[in-house]
């Protein structure tokens, strides 16, 4: 029952951290006559303003309560999908609305940051590039569905249909021999990790942990470590960013050739 809640592929901090923390409670919630995956939404993203809250109205870097708080917003961001499989009152809108408000949390809390680590003019810089390579970031996964929406007739929630029109793609687009080892490799590293449901990769969710959470908790207990957990958080984001710029381009340069064969 356990796995049928989880996805196939998460982040890695999804799968080693805030899946073995909510699935028993998520389980136990689900239970509770009229709960509703939105009111775990909600609950969620208030924890995350009311850290960023704290950090406005106490704007003091030495202080964990705010990543503390954004911390367990998290965990119960983690649930309110399993809540929906289990109760089966999941709406189409909740995704939106769980990636909107997620957006929106992301940059109050990361603007709270800012404003209470003034002091640390040392940090600052590398918490301007995390936020530049976010919006890359997002900017490649805009173009990418954009993209995949011209695919026609594919699930693209559906991530086994979704690989064998990527295959398909790439075996017609791709034809240098090293990029093709390439994609080989990657293949196989996708298979050994969906063994324990990660990807291969770091992912957006995995920077989001390491700078949201550790990295203003290392800097309230004044650890020297926080400024290697903040670069790292940046670091994260270049495996993603590679890996989706890569899609784009494939995709862009598949749907060209095919206006080259319309007559």
């Amino acid at each position: 029952m356990r796995r049928s809640l989880l996805k196939p592929f998460d982040a890695w901090s999804e799968v080693f951290i805030s899946d073995p923390l909510t699935t028993h409670i998520a389980i136990k919630l689900s239970k509770i006559p009229g709960i509703h995956p939105l009111h775990i939404t909600a609950i969620s993203q208030f924890l995350k303003f009311f850290g960023a809250a704290f950090y406005f109205i106490y704007p003091d870097p030495f202080t964990v309560i705010p990543p503390i708080l954004f911390f367990f917003g998290i965990l119960f961001d983690a649930m309110d999908g399993k809540i929906a499989r289990l109760t089966g009152k999941d709406i189409e809108l909740h995704g939106t609305l769980d990636f909107t408000t997620d957006q929106i949390t992301i940059v109050v809390f990361y603007l709270s940051m800012l404003f209470a680590f003034e002091s640390k003019s040392a940090l600052i810089p590398w918490m301007y590039v995390w936020m530049l390579m976010l919006f890359i970031l997002i900017s490649l996964t805009s173009t990418l569905h954009r993209l995949q929406a011209s695919l026609g007739g594919v699930n693209v929630d559906n991530r086994d249909e979704l690989r064998e029109k990527y295959d398909e793609i790439f075996s017609s687009t791709i034809h240098n021999s090293f990029l093709k080892k390439i994609l080989e490799t990657y293949s196989k590293m996708i298979e050994k990790a969906s063994k324990y449901r990660v990807f291969p990769r770091p992912t957006t969710p995995d920077s989001e942990f390491l700078f949201f959470v550790i990295f203003p908790i290392l800097v309230g207990i004044d650890s020297p470590f926080a400024i290697y957990i903040l670069i790292t958080s940046v670091l994260f984001f270049i495996p993603d960013i590679f890996h989706i710029g890569a899609l784009d381009m494939i995709l862009t340069k598949r749907l060209g050739n095919l206006n080259k064969d319309k007559p």
